[in-house]
């Protein structure tokens, strides 16, 4: 996927359109990877971007040194403000941030991938948009991971999952979109199975994976 996609998929996400029922917060560990900065560095790729920054593959953009050092020095920044207006989540974003920083780039594209797939579910809103964004720059390779989606009980994820494999899905991800293709239950964005119907149009029309 290139970041002009990218760019208009965030562009027509509202807030509204990843939510799911209920407040609650997740309780998060140690193997939730740098799932506190996805948002940051979704964010600061699409405004490398805007700035004509971007050259080449946009996966090792965000997994390079100078790229792990911005988003450091943006979290960083942010550190008075973010206090100032009770960022809850401030803390956490800063030690993934030191922590991403000191990563390899090939450690970087790890972290990140995994971070996306627990992401899948977070109850955090800003960190599931960022990973539906984020998911589709690892291509088809992450396909079959992202199937596993389309059996949560959750109807948001299963709607998620519909948007990632209409990116990167091949004829294998169709086998498992046709489990949702009557799925009617609703989210904040539309129904399930309207996404599945799309994501299997959407892999009709690009050169297929054998």
């Amino acid at each position: 996927v290139d970041i002009a996609t990218l760019a208009a998929i965030m562009e027509n996400n509202d807030t509204g359109a990843f939510d799911i029922d209920g407040d609650s917060e997740d309780d998060f560990d140690e193997d939730d990877g740098v799932i506190f900065l996805l948002e940051e560095i979704l964010q600061a790729l699409l405004e490398q971007d805007q700035a004509g920054k971007i050259k080449g593959d946009a996966l090792a953009v965000i997994t390079g040194n100078r790229f792990a050092e911005e988003v450091l020095s943006r979290v960083e920044m942010q550190g008075y403000s973010a206090k100032k207006k009770k960022d809850l989540y401030w803390d956490d974003r800063h030690d993934d941030a030191h922590y991403y920083e000191e990563l390899t780039p090939k450690e970087r594209r790890e972290i990140v991938l995994q971070s996306c797939l627990t992401a899948m579910t977070s109850e955090v809103l800003g960190q599931r948009q960022a990973a539906v964004n984020l998911l589709p720059l690892f291509g088809n390779a992450v396909a079959r991971q992202i199937t596993e989606f389309l059996y949560h009980p959750d109807p948001a994820v299963r709607y998620n999952a519909c948007l990632v494999l209409g990116e990167v899905g091949d004829r294998e991800s169709i086998t498992h979109l046709q489990a949702v293709l009557d799925d009617q239950a609703p989210t904040a964005r539309g129904i399930v199975a309207t996404a599945a119907r799309a994501a299997v149009d959407l892999i009709h029309k690009r050169p297929l994976v054998p």
